[in-house]
């Protein structure tokens, strides 16, 4: 019997209804047993369809109730983006294009793993299988498209627990949503007698990550003699874009920097001082000598290059004032830092208003630079949420750096989810990460994930220490997302039978 009408609302707002639940397995909420009833809501809302159907109607249902189902993951997981437009009047009309938009967008892009989802449906085990890789295809089809945006993947609910992250350092980020996801159907297959056996198994999913995780973490860590100083200034957007916050801001940032003269290098946020270091010497100059101690200093800043273009960027600057050397932004965030599609936007006159300005040019090198605490690899802000492009340099850092400025999204669950993306990294690479935030979460973070130190969001502070040393490469640092890809062929492997059955043989 098809669907009808009340019957279409009702799973409609109920699919609604279990992704919007689902992001409170993301921080700050990390409460993952909500994924318990919404991933067996979805399960049986598919599973309720008429499989006499033809796979195109099948597939046109399947990427509906699932896209509704993202629709209200995204909704609620990324309506803090909103925030961003409040600081400049002309753009509040962006808000709400921003607020429900944005999930649109990430629905269409996500929408080829339905498809996935219909192709693999069959026996309940199956199905589940099915949902898991239709989650995992619809994710990274999200991370690649349009730039990519692999933010709030389900595998990223791990974060609850340090032990249970580790198997990213296997499998990565993308995979670790697919164990998530089989984990989460537990109940679908443990109600039903022929599945109970797999449901154990899948039931036991996360007591084996956590005790996995538990004989990977050590019981202490190694740390190098170079030492480092953490700055967050705590200074709110608004006062940031003041033309009179300048020496406030400086000020801060100095009085900050000076409480501990013995650091080899001091890092600022991104977009510190809203002057353009690159251009003034005697600025520079000012900050060091009042720094004092003969520390060097990493601080994000903007530039304009010799062609007249303005990049997103980061300075180390020596003792004496001088920039030794700097990174540009390479992944810039669309709309934020630049305009996509800008020739044809700037056609229309209603759009003039997120065309006005020119933005920002990608910078061209993955490569790490040197520093006093050793070879590093910087990314600023978004940058921290691109696991592959950490792996694009040809020399293996012994630290990533990740400057930011999260202020725009003021205390919202954006930038907890941000911090949690950065810990991500840290497991997948073995490699320490420190992360230095305007207005937080800025901390020291060990090569296994673990939080060594931090200021919380919204405090005024600084973290001194010694560097953490990197650890041996992971798996996943040598074969990326290669794990994924066995999986899926392993996967079409044991249905083999029922696939060919019910899409080539045409048989039940």
């Amino acid at each position: 019997m098809k669907l009808n009408s009340y019957r279409f609302f009702l799973f409609s707002l109920i699919s609604l209804f279990a992704g919007s639940i689902s992001i409170f397995s993301q921080a700050p909420f990390n409460f993952l047993p909500v994924l318990f009833f919404s991933f067996p809501f979805l399960f049986l809302i598919l599973g309720a369809e008429n499989f006499k159907d033809s796979f195109l109607k099948r597939s046109v249902r399947f990427v509906y109730f699932g896209s509704i189902f993202l629709y209200g993951y995204f909704f609620f997981g990324l309506s803090w983006i909103g925030s961003a437009f409040s600081y400049k009047l002309e753009f509040e009309g962006l808000k709400f294009l921003s607020i429900f938009g944005l999930p649109l967008l990430l629905v269409l892009l996500s929408s080829p793993g339905w498809l996935i989802t219909t192709l693999f449906w069959g026996p309940r085990l199956q199905s589940c299988f099915a949902i898991a890789f239709g989650v995992i295809v619809g994710e990274y089809s999200r991370s690649i498209l349009l730039t990519g945006f692999p933010w709030i993947l389900f595998g990223h609910s791990l974060s609850f627990d340090d032990r249970a992250m580790q198997i990213s350092s296997i499998v990565g980020a993308h995979s670790a949503s697919l164990i998530v996801v089989l984990f989460s159907l537990t109940p679908i297959l443990l109600i039903n007698k022929k599945t109970i056996f797999p449901g154990l198994i899948t039931a036991s999913i996360l007591p084996l990550l956590i005790f996995y995780g538990s004989t990977r973490i050590p019981d202490s860590l190694n740390f190098s003699e170079k030492s480092f100083l953490l700055v967050q200034p705590n200074i709110s957007q608004d006062v940031k874009l003041s033309r009179d916050s300048f020496q406030l801001s400086m000020d801060k940032l100095i009085n900050l920097s000076s409480k501990n003269q013995n650091a080899d290098l001091i890092i600022w946020p991104e977009s510190a001082l809203p002057v353009l270091l690159s251009q003034d010497d005697q600025i520079r100059k000012h900050i060091m000598e009042s720094i004092g101690g003969g520390s060097s200093l990493l601080t994000g800043n903007i530039r304009i290059d010799e062609n007249g273009d303005y990049k997103n960027s980061s300075f180390l600057i020596h003792e004496n004032g001088k920039i030794i050397s700097s990174y540009d932004k390479v992944h810039l965030v669309p709309f934020g830092e630049y305009l996509p599609f800008s020739g044809i936007i700037k056609k229309f006159n209603f759009l003039k208003v997120i065309s006005s300005d020119n933005g920002f040019s990608k910078g061209l090198s993955f490569e790490p630079i040197s520093t006093p605490i050793g070879l590093a690899r910087i990314l600023i802000c978004y940058e921290i949420i691109f696991s592959k492009e950490i792996s694009l340099s040809d020399s293996r850092p012994e630290v990533l750096i990740n400057i930011t400025n999260d202020a725009w999204f003021d205390k919202f669950s954006g930038p907890y989810q941000h911090f949690e993306n950065a810990r991500f990294r840290a497991i997948e690479y073995g490699l320490p990460v420190l992360r230095s935030a305007n207005t937080g979460i800025s901390a020291v973070i060990g090569p296994y994930g673990r939080v060594l130190s931090k200021i919380k969001l919204g405090e005024e502070g600084a973290i001194y220490s010694l560097l953490p040393q990197r650890i041996t490469n992971t798996f996943f640092s040598k074969f990326g997302d290669f794990t994924l890809l066995i999986l899926i062929i392993l996967c079409c492997i044991c249905f083999r039978k029922n696939l060919m059955r019910e899409y080539f043989n045409d048989k039940k």
